[in-house]
């Protein structure tokens, strides 16, 4: 709130995952890793070999399944899951960054990014075509990268400190959105 006294953007989103690690694209996330985000060698090979050894088997009424190799999907409960999680908010936030001179904290669990972002400011109508293009964005690269947004439990909050005249609100392709106040 400090940054909002003092007159800075302050735009909050929290991006709701569901079963994020479910859809995860083994291939897709090796490569996004690699050659965007800055991981070489052992780290990479790790990442490699893990995935490329992951198989399931299903048991029905006590007879197995033949083995069958995965491309998607990782462990809930491996250092992997959360891993794919920083990689896309790190990718997301580098996005972002992109529109202006934006400080971005990021905060994920094993189904949701935060992210707060800072920016000088900007009059209202920017700060909501600003808002727009995030949620647009983080839509779109959900769908890159193979991740299910649960667009009910996705929120962002844009703090005034002024009763806003233009009546702000807009359509952001899965219902109508409003400022919070």
């Amino acid at each position: 709130m400090l940054s909002v006294a003092r007159h800075k953007f302050v735009f909050l989103v929290i991006l709701e995952l569901s079963s994020a690690y479910d859809t995860v694209n083994h291939s897709l996330l090796v490569s996004r890793m690699e050659f965007e985000m800055g991981p070489t060698g052992v780290v990479v090979n790790w990442f490699k070999s893990y995935l490329a050894h992951r198989i399931r088997i299903v048991c029905i009424n006590g007879m197995l399944s033949k083995p069958s190799k995965l491309a998607f999907g990782l462990s809930q409960r491996s250092i992997v899951g959360p891993s794919a999680s920083i990689f896309f908010a790190l990718l997301l936030g580098k996005i972002i960054k992109s529109f202006g001179d934006a400080i971005i904290c990021m905060h994920t669990t094993y189904n949701s990014i935060t992210l707060l972002i800072l920016m000088t400011p900007l009059p209202l109508p920017l700060q909501l075509l600003f808002c727009y293009h995030v949620l647009m964005l983080s839509k779109s690269e959900c769908i890159a990268n193979f991740l299910k947004l649960n667009h009910d439990k996705t929120d962002f909050l844009l703090p005034l400190l002024h009763i806003n005249k233009y009546g702000a609100g807009f359509f952001a392709g899965w219902g109508q959105i409003h400022q919070s106040l």
